[in-house]
């Protein structure tokens, strides 16, 4: 079941920009594989990112 992760407006373009290289067959291998490596990392940060954004001083 797929859920919602709320992700920032920066993080909004640099998921579209990884997953258009990602799904680009002009692009080598390895570049599309770096590319969906780090598109994962930033679903993976934005998920488990606390809800509550925390001041810390």
């Amino acid at each position: 079941m797929n859920s919602k992760i709320n992700v920032t407006s920066h993080e909004y373009k640099e998921l579209e920009k990884l997953a258009n290289i990602v799904n680009n067959s002009n692009v080598s291998i390895g570049q599309r594989k770096i590319a969906k490596a780090q598109y994962e990392a930033i679903l993976r940060l934005a998920k488990n990112r606390p809800n509550t954004p925390r001041l810390i001083v």
